[in-house]
């Protein structure tokens, strides 16, 4: 195993010396060295309840430590809110602010294409724990069709029609057709559902996405300079997502409205740091 910089965060050290990636988590050793593993993080949205807070926190975690592998730098993070993190780096300390960017049109109350995901997926994991209820069985189902209630039903119904007791981790994938769509289903002990057409898309080259999102947290810098002189604000676009993919074409560079840096973070690929320059 190659040897990377550190990365840790004050929350995992309170967990336990090495803590293990579960389920979206880095994996991560404390001495002085990290091992990361890529892995599909896709969040279906938060609100204002304590367990809802608590995942968005450890998802930001999760972008922070992931940015800092790729950006081959030693970030110890302490969770706190504006900014979302203490950041104590080989060069210095600072305030990091951590947003994502969405393509497409916005309303008042974020992205219109991922609160649209969002609420699929939420239909999606609904039919999920119907079947397991009713069958015991695990899958990684990958769901063709449109997401609504009465396609959910069908799915549901399909897959109990179709008896999938039988299959194991080592049997291969099976195709389940209904008069909605069809789902490409494989047992497994940790279930993954998912919306193809959610995964599948153009790739946008337009940096005013990522600019919108930068003028949005430029108007509570002067909050975040209240905690820290030097902020930072990391930009994830989740390509994993149709909402999230986001490619900046080469040489662009955003306005950064005050902050120190601007790190855009096409995830899980690459980070492409921005510096003020001072004139």
């Amino acid at each position: 195993m190659s040897e990377v910089p550190c990365v840790a965060s004050k929350s995992a050290q309170g967990r336990q010396r090495s803590v293990e990636a579960r389920g979206g988590e880095l994996s991560l050793g404390l001495n002085r060295t990290a091992r990361a593993t890529i892995v599909e993080f896709v969040f279906t949205g938060w609100g204002s309840t304590p367990k809802q807070a608590d995942r968005k926190k450890r998802e930001e975690e999760h972008w922070a430590l992931q940015a800092a592998l790729k950006l081959d730098e030693c970030w110890e993070l302490v969770p706190r809110e504006a900014p979302d993190f203490r950041v104590v780096s080989s060069v210095g300390e600072f305030g990091l602010e951590i947003t994502e960017c969405h393509i497409g049109k916005d309303s008042r109350g974020g992205s219109i294409k991922r609160a649209k995901e969002g609420r699929d997926l939420k239909l999606l994991d609904t039919a999920r724990r119907k079947y397991e209820r009713g069958s015991g069985v695990c899958l990684n189902l990958k769901y063709l069709g449109p997401v609504n209630h009465l396609a959910m039903e069908e799915l549901v119904d399909a897959l109990q029609a179709a008896s999938l007791e039988d299959l194991d981790i080592f049997s291969r994938s099976a195709e389940i057709t209904f008069a909605s769509g069809k789902a490409w289903v494989h047992a497994t002990k940790n279930p993954n559902w998912i919306i193809v057409r959610d995964r599948v898309g153009w790739v946008s080259r337009n940096g005013e996405f990522l600019q919108r999102e930068i003028d949005k947290k430029a108007r509570k810098l002067a909050k975040y300079r209240e905690a820290y002189p030097d902020i930072r604000l990391l930009v994830v676009s989740n390509r994993i997502l149709n909402s999230g993919k986001l490619l900046l074409e080469e040489g662009f560079r955003p306005d950064l409205r005050g902050f120190d840096a601007v790190y855009f973070f096409s995830y899980p690929d690459r980070v492409t740091p921005f510096y003020l320059t001072l004139s």
